[in-house]
């Protein structure tokens, strides 16, 4: 279970880097190639972290 919460964790704190990243005018593309994700994972991330308050 333990492992479980840090990944989490992690990816959490991956995505809210994205999302920052995004913001400060990297393109999709652009953090795709840089994480090693598909578009699509990237536009996920973007929308999931665009709805947290």
């Amino acid at each position: 279970m333990g492992s479980n919460t840090s990944t989490r964790t992690e990816l959490q704190q991956r995505n809210r880097q994205i999302y920052e990243e995004y913001l400060a005018g990297n393109s999709l593309q652009q953090l795709a190639d840089k994480y090693f994700l598909s578009l699509k994972s990237m536009q996920r991330i973007i929308r999931e972290q665009r709805n947290i308050p």
